[in-house]
C-alpha cells in the first residue's frame, strides 16, 4: 500500500489524469446520466412511485460506469448483478442500523433515567444530559455530522467491497474496514471534502436561486461523475492487490 502521506495529493493526480484518458467515456457517461435524471424527475412530479424506479435505474448506472471504467463489460451476467444487489442492501441495512441505533441512544438515555429515580445523584445526572440534548438548538446538527461521519464506516469504506464483488472480485466488507484502518485520517477528509462539503456547496447554490434550477439537474450530474470518477481511483490506491483488483 502507499504511504498514508500524499494519498490525498496522489487521489486528486490520478483523477484528473483519468479524466483526460477516458473524457469520451465520461461525457458519453454524463450525458446519459443527465438525460436519464431529467426523465425520472419528470416523471416523479406526475407520479411519486417513480422514486424506487428512478433509485434502480441510478443503480444500474453506477453498476455499469464502474465496469466500464475498469475495462470490463457493461454487466457481468445476471448472477453477479444479484450478488451486487444483495451486498448492496447489506450495506444499506447497516447504515439504517446506525441511524437507528443513535436514534434509540436517546430513548435508552430517557429509560434509564427514569428507571434509575431511586439514586439521586445518577438520575439526576443522566435527566440533566437528556434534557440538555432536547433542550439544546445546536442538537441536531451535531447529530447529523456525527451520523455523516460515522456513515464513512458505515456506508463509504463498506463500499469498497461492494465495488470489488461489481468487478467480479472477492470483498468483504469487515476486510474493506480493516484494509482500509491505516488510512481512515484521509479517506475521512476526501470523504468530508468531496461527499460532504461539495455536495452541500452545489445544493446551497441551487436552492438559494443563485444557480437557475433549470442547471440544477445538469450540476448535479456533473458532481456525480466527479465523485465516481474519484472513488474508482481511491480504490484503485488502497487495493492494489490481486485480491481486489485485476
Amino acid at each position: 500500500m502507499q504511504q498514508e502521506e500524499g494519498i490525498l495529493t496522489k487521489v486528486w493526480k490520478n483523477s484528473l489524469i483519468s479524466v483526460r484518458e477516458n473524457s469520451t467515456l465520461l461525457v458519453y457517461m454524463l450525458i446519459i446520466l443527465i438525460a436519464g435524471n431529467a426523465v425520472f424527475l419528470n416523471l416523479e412530479t406526475l407520479n411519486k412511485n417513480m422514486v424506487f424506479p428512478h433509485l434502480f435505474a441510478m443503480y444500474v448506472f453506477y453498476y455499469a460506469f464502474f465496469r466500464i471504467y475498469f475495462s470490463q463489460k457493461p454487466f457481468g451476467g445476471a448472477e453477479n448483478f444479484v450478488r451486487s444487489i444483495a451486498k448492496a442492501i447489506v450495506i444499506f441495512l447497516l447504515g439504517f442500523a446506525m441511524v437507528v441505533g443513535a436514534k434509540a441512544g436517546f430513548g435508552i438515555l430517557y429509560y434509564f433515567a427514569k428507571s434509575l429515580a431511586v439514586f439521586p445523584p445518577v438520575y439526576d445526572f443522566l435527566w440533566m444530559v437528556y434534557d440538555f440534548f432536547r433542550n439544546w438548538e445546536y442538537t441536531n446538527i451535531i447529530l447529523v455530522v456525527l451520523l455523516f461521519m460515522a456513515s464513512a464506516f458505515t456506508f463509504f469504506i463498506p463500499c469498497f467491497a461492494w465495488l470489488a464483488g461489481v468487478l467480479d472480485k472477492d470483498g468483504s466488507i469487515i476486510f474493506s474496514l480493516i484494509e482500509t484502518k491505516k488510512y481512515y485520517p484521509a479517506i475521512l477528509t476526501l470523504y468530508v471534502l468531496i461527499y460532504g462539503m461539495l455536495p452541500m456547496f452545489v445544493a446551497s447554490m441551487i436552492l438559494s436561486g443563485f444557480v437557475p434550477a433549470y442547471f440544477g439537474i445538469m450540476i448535479s450530474s456533473v458532481l456525480t461523475m466527479i465523485q465516481v470518477v474519484i472513488y474508482a481511483e481511491l480504490y484503485k490506491i488502497l487495493f492494489p492487490s490481486s485480491l481486489f483488483i485485476k
